[in-house]
Order: C-alpha cells, then structure tokens, then sequence
C-alpha cells in the first residue's frame, strides 16, 4: 500500500523557496519513502529540455450557482460586492496569452445552463482584448457543477491538435460529477499512454473563501493505471506566482546547475547529480531522516523540513 502527501496542500504549508510543489510517498510494503521536488521555473520545456514552440492554452471559469457572489453583485458605489474572478481571470489570460504559440487564450465558462451540463464559449483572447472584457458568464448560472463537459471541451476540441497544451480549470471545488471525471482521466492517460492521443495537462485552481479542497486534492492525487499524470491542483489563495502552474509539467531533463547533491538533514548523502541538476529531483529518504538539503556548488544550501509530511504518512 502506498500514500503520498503534498507541499502545499490542506494539511501542509508551502516548501522553501525555490520549490514549487513537493511530493512524499510512503510505501508501506518496504517502509520506503520517495520525495518528488519540483522547481519553480518561468518557462516551458519538453521532454528533451528544449524550449516548447506552438503551446496552446485554455482557461475555463466555474460558472455554477455557488460561485455566484465570487461574481459580484453590482450595485452603486457604496453597495454589492466586487468581482472576484474577474482580477484572477484576466491576470491568468494575460500571463497564459504571455507563453501561447498564437497570443491567444481559449476563454469558457463551464457548468452554465438549467443543469449545470453547458460549456459557454467565449473565444480566443489575446492580450491587446482583455482590459474591456467583462468576467461573468451571460448563460444562467448552473444548479449543480459539472466537470466533464469543460474536460472534453478542451481534450477532444479547442487544444486537441495543439503540439502541447494546457488547460486551467477555476472553481470553488463544489464538483457534482467527479466519478464521471476520474472514468474519464484513466481512458484518456491510457490513451496518451498508449500513443493515440497527446497529453494536456489540466490545473484545477481553487477560488474563494468556501473551496472544497478535499475535492481539488483527489485530482490532483488521482492515478490511472499507467504513468501518466493529468491532473493539477491549486488552491489561488497560496499561489505566489503565476508560475506555479507549470509546477508538474517541468521536465527532468531540464538542467539548472551543472551539479548538485541532496543530503538528508542528518548529513548522509541521498542523491548526486554529477552530470547536471534537474529541475525535477527525485530520491528516496532514509526512515530516521525528517528533512533534506539541496547542495549546489557556489551557493546557498537549501534546506527543507518533511517532518509534517511524514508525521502525516505514519
């Protein structure tokens, strides 16, 4: 049996600096734990740690009854509440149009309609349009919050012929259809897996005081019968920089430093890279260790306590 816990999350606080996300599984068969440490980067790469050319981006706004006040409820200036989404919307189409082959992001709202089912398409965004785009859905706001729909709006439809795309999902997390979801991710990684279709990453970012984070997280620690990864998450109230949502698509082939090693906080050496340092290290940690520390030559140690995540993995 095996469970795996990650910084940040519900339970844990958000890694040291330069840290993007950090992952800790405990496999308790052999009492083995691997830690999976992602760096913040501020570009994308490919599998062969070449810059990415053509990446098409997708941005879906929760459009459900429950994030009605996130909206805003208009009013003069001394009444109604502000638009919340609006802020985040446009400073992620902007950030995302930033790193797009085209310029342009694919804007929806998702869980529209009576039912919640719809998907209302806005367009192609670009920078040069996103100071006088209004952020609020026209359709009438869903009774329930389905997932699905938006999921196959961008798999089988907007990005399905980009060379690598991506896809970020906001909501409060009140999610009506996640069975649906997860059947739908494990033939869609088996796909990808087996080569009859191309991966896009999907971000589910989490929006407001009342997000079920529990949900996010059983995404985001969703895994398919073969070794591919789908799904993200985050909570927006943690994100520091709009980096942080390429935190699991940056690959290990790409290199930061020309050497490095990891010891734990002990001081016994737990990994060498002596061929370059990736952006995505993985080890595995001795039972007696709570904590490791990146060494690079010429600077700073950086170190990183584990002693919640493992309290949690006991």
């Amino acid at each position: 049996m095996k469970q795996k816990v990650k910084y940040p999350s519900d339970k844990l606080p958000k890694p040291v600096k330069p840290y993007a996300s950090i992952n800790v599984e405990k496999d308790y068969d052999n009492n083995e734990i691997t830690v999976v440490a992602q760096v913040l980067m501020d570009r994308l790469v490919d599998g062969h740690g070449k810059e990415i050319e053509g990446a098409a981006f997708g941005l879906a706004l929760d459009g459900s009854r429950s994030m009605k006040e996130l909206y805003g409820t208009g009013g003069g200036p001394f009444g109604g509440t502000p638009n919340v989404v609006e802020p985040v919307a446009k400073s992620m189409l902007n950030f995302l149009a930033g790193f797009s082959g085209t310029g342009e992001v694919d804007l929806a709202y998702w869980a529209v309609g009576p039912g919640g089912k719809e998907v209302e398409g806005v367009g192609s965004i670009s920078a040069s349009n996103i100071g006088p785009l209004k952020i609020k859905p026209s359709k009438t706001m869903g009774g329930s919050t389905y997932l699905l729909p938006i999921v196959k709006h961008f798999i089988e439809d907007k990005l399905s012929n980009a060379p690598w795309a991506m896809a970020i999902i906001i909501t409060d997390g009140l999610i009506d259809d996640m069975e649906d979801v997860k059947k739908y991710t494990e033939k869609y990684a088996v796909a990808v897996d087996a080569g009859k279709q191309k991966l896009i990453k999907l971000v589910l970012i989490g929006l407001g005081e009342h997000v079920d984070a529990g949900q996010l997280e059983e995404l985001d620690n969703f895994e398919a019968s073969v070794d591919v990864d789908v799904w993200s998450s985050k909570m927006a109230s943690e994100m520091e920089e709009l980096h942080e949502v390429f935190d699991e698509v940056m690959s290990e082939n790409l290199i930061l430093a020309p050497s490095g090693k990891v010891l734990d906080n002990k001081g016994n050496v737990l990994a060498v890279f002596n061929d370059g340092l990736p952006a995505r290290i993985e080890f595995k940690l001795n039972s007696t260790s709570n904590g490791f520390k990146l060494e690079v030559p010429g600077q700073t140690a950086i170190e990183q306590d584990l002693s919640e995540a493992i309290a949690l993995l006991k």
